[in-house]
């Protein structure tokens, strides 16, 4: 599986540390009900569901009448993630597809990235950058990536399919596995601190780490 970096750093977040004493899995499950429903809907293309850009600008498409939310009419892929940094927004989806929205530009206007691949996006994430460039980095895991979170500079997180957890800790240039001590598939992923983590998943999986996911 590839996952995307900007230049500068983006892909596709309690301060006491605790490591346990024993083997157990470092991202104990803290899953309540086995039979709930945490499971990410299908799209109607067999992917992760479609995102359509909406924008909470409070004024009608005539600029009259004010609205919650209105569409931005994009609508060429199945959209499944966006993410805001410095004023611009990015939403990334199917066919390896990257949609920009710059500073200033009319609240509707999205131009194209290209991201150099035509495997499908699912999330995006930045520490701080505008979005210039693009270029693949190789996770060195046959995983679909369904999440990532980045935590300053250098720190990061991804899972997906199979329980599958990976972490940078060089800003993206490289990936590690990490011992999730679940088969199911993550679908989400946050961390608060360079320690405490929090994944989601199929199944109702709820997965959580204060040590950043290492032993």
């Amino acid at each position: 599986m590839l996952l995307f970096l900007l230049v500068g750093l983006c892909l596709a977040g309690c301060s006491s540390r605790a490591t346990p004493a024993d083997s157990g899995p470092r991202w104990p499950d803290l899953r309540r009900d086995r039979g709930g429903a945490a499971d990410r809907g299908a799209a109607a293309d067999g992917g992760a569901p479609a995102l359509d850009l909406w924008r909470a600008d409070g004024v009608g498409p005539d600029g009259g009448s004010p609205r919650g939310w209105v569409q931005a009419k994009l609508r060429f892929r199945a959209l499944y993630d966006v993410a805001c940094v410095q004023g611009h927004v990015f939403a990334v989806g199917a066919g390896g597809e990257i949609y920009h929205h710059s500073p200033g530009a009319p609240p509707r206007s999205f131009s194209h990235q290209s991201s150099g691949a035509g495997e499908d996006l699912y999330t995006v994430s930045f520490a701080d950058s505008d979005g210039a460039v693009w270029a693949p980095v190789v996770s060195g895991s046959g995983a679909e990536l369904r999440a990532v979170d980045l935590y300053g500079a250098l720190e990061g997180w991804a899972a997906g399919s199979g329980g599958v957890i990976l972490h940078t800790g060089d800003g993206g240039l490289t990936w590690d596995p990490q011992e999730s001590g679940t088969g199911a598939d993550l679908n989400g992923i946050c961390f608060t601190s360079a320690d405490a983590g929090w994944a989601v998943g199929a199944g109702g999986t709820l997965l959580t780490t204060t040590s950043g996911g290492a032993r």
